[in-house]
């Protein structure tokens, strides 16, 4: 997939290993890495597993619309995003088609 990021800090710290493990700690670093190396190797967001360990999730409520993929399957930091593309591809009743995003912007990383 295609990934753009929210703000050119973010895209530093997570392009930059160093910054990701002086921030998150040598582990956790490892874990944002490979995940985003899954965001990117992908062709679209429908290919990303819903269970763990990547547990790929819709977000509700204020985050309506935005995706989480976590770094552990319990623990550790979430990977914040949503689809990067306008209009957003829907199904017929409304939802979110998840096959047609290919764009992603990343927004956050919660620990």
């Amino acid at each position: 997939m295609k990934i753009s990021y929210r703000t050119r800090q973010l895209e530093q710290i997570i392009k930059r290993y160093d910054e990701l493990e002086r921030l998150y700690g040598a582990q956790m670093a490892r874990l944002i890495a490979m995940r985003i190396a899954l965001l990117e190797a992908i062709n679209n967001l429908g290919e990303i597993s819903e269970a763990p360990p990547e547990k790929c999730r819709e977000l509700t409520g204020r985050d309506k619309g935005r995706f989480s993929v976590r770094t552990t399957p319990r623990l550790g930091a979430r990977i914040i995003f949503a689809p990067d593309q306008d209009p957003v591809p829907c199904n017929d009743d409304g939802s979110m088609n998840r096959d047609d995003v290919t764009d992603i912007c990343i927004l956050e990383i919660k620990k």
